[in-house]
């Protein structure tokens, strides 16, 4: 996973991505997924991974290419990647 230094508010307009709160379930605390990532064929937003560690954070992601769009839906359904 990439962590590019990115404006925030771009990076969710470009992608088309909604900032989520995440809850944990270990720590009980609340965390915004606000950290751009990115992946080979997806790009997303992640939550701070704090001290309850990598299990306990979430990501948010979209497909970015035309080959992981056409995966997506396959696996999810015609809808998803499109917003």
């Amino acid at each position: 996973m990439i962590y590019p230094e990115v404006n925030l508010d771009e990076w969710i307009e470009r992608h088309k991505l909604l900032v989520v709160n995440y809850h944990c379930p270990k720590c009980q605390n609340d965390f915004p997924t606000n950290v751009p990532v990115l992946l080979k064929d997806s790009a997303g937003l992640q939550s701070k991974i704090h001290e309850c560690g990598r299990d306990f954070s979430k990501v948010v992601l979209v497909p970015r290419t035309g080959s992981a769009k056409r995966l997506w839906k396959q696996i999810f359904g015609e809808n998803e990647g499109e917003r």
